[in-house]
């Protein structure tokens, strides 16, 4: 995706978020939806990235918005504790030449919201906040 394709992505989920639910100061990660053809899983996915500095604050959480695979409009919003993302760290894929966790999460509807490239498997479904 170009900078400019991530960038439009990302401002139509700070967008959404704002409306469905007025939420504004916690970290916020959007991804585009990635039909297999463009995955690098080969599978339909969203692909998030972050350093660790994202999640070290105790208490709070972070916002992980998928596209929508039928509307672009639209996101499914995770809303992820911070200790989980802790707790489950080592089962992340972390990309050590950019110093950064990397996750792909499924999109198939038989293990939605599962994380794909990491060793864990960890599942994020449990945190999705209303279905689209």
């Amino acid at each position: 995706m170009t900078d400019t394709g991530a960038r439009n992505t990302r401002l139509l989920g700070e967008n959404w978020l704002k409306r469905q639910a007025g939420q504004r100061g916690r970290k916020l990660h959007v991804s585009r939806f990635y039909p297999a053809d463009l995955s690098r899983a080969r599978r339909p996915t969203w692909w998030f990235e972050f350093p660790e500095s994202d999640f070290a604050e105790e208490g709070k959480c972070t916002s992980f918005l998928c596209q929508d695979e039928s509307d672009p409009q639209q996101f499914h919003h995770l809303l992820v504790p911070n200790s989980f993302l802790q707790r489950v760290k080592s089962g992340l894929d972390f990309r050590v030449d950019r110093q950064m966790y990397s996750i792909y999460l499924s999109a198939d509807d038989n293990d939605r919201f599962k994380e794909l490239r990491g060793s864990g498997g960890t599942d994020f479904s449990a945190f999705l906040q209303r279905p689209v």
